[in-house]
């Protein structure tokens, strides 16, 4: 991975909206932990590591606690409500063990990755897969919040754009977790105050 990750990389950038570098790279589709390796050899173990260490021993209670504190009504409510469902499904998207992949994957948009979860129930995921490019990437991840990790580390690793009705919350998740390109990257003030408040406290 290593010895090839600067012509990976190259392919990447100069690829055309018609090609995938999983056309070029097809043992990301078969050999698990890629986009984690490719990730860390881009932005350092320690960077790899950053959001399943510090989001279940910091951020999570915090970011739950601002929600929180986010004033209430009907109002509000309703436009929350239907705004996070339209983003929520540009995030992850649920499908019955058993379904065909295939015919899901031809079927989906292939501008941004999201994340796959199958299983029996919502509540009871068995496997992940991150979708690049209509095809699915075995995520070995235990839990929902490891398969988000690799998610996030595939727009890195592929070169994606954020999803446009997900812009503010990758950009929360990336400069305020990840702490990656801070300075750099643009974030709406809402994201920049709540970075600020969050990590006064790190």
């Amino acid at each position: 991975m290593r010895a090839t990750f600067e012509y990976r990389q190259t392919l990447v950038h100069g690829l055309d909206a018609t090609s995938s570098i999983l056309d070029f790279f097809p043992r990301f589709l078969d050999t698990l932990g890629l986009i984690d390796r490719d990730f860390a050899i881009m932005l350092g173990d320690e960077a790899s590591g950053r959001f399943l260490t510090k989001w279940p021993s910091y951020f999570k209670q915090k970011v739950i606690a601002e929600s929180q504190s986010l004033p209430s009504g009907p109002c509000v409510e309703d436009v929350s409500q239907k705004s996070s469902a339209q983003a929520a499904n540009h995030l992850v998207r649920f499908v019955k063990e058993g379904v065909s992949l295939t015919t899901l994957l031809e079927k989906a948009d292939a501008r941004q990755p999201f994340l796959l979860c199958t299983g029996e129930q919502k509540k009871n995921f068995q496997r992940f897969f991150i979708v690049v490019g209509q095809k699915a990437i075995p995520c070995d991840a235990p839990t929902s919040v490891a398969a988000f990790d690799g998610l996030f580390k595939a727009h890195f690793v592929f070169s994606l754009s954020y999803d446009e009705a997900l812009t503010s919350f990758y950009t929360f998740i990336q400069t305020t977790i990840y702490n990656t390109d801070v300075g750099n990257t643009k974030e709406s003030p809402r994201v920049k105050e709540l970075r600020a408040r969050l990590l006064r406290d790190l």
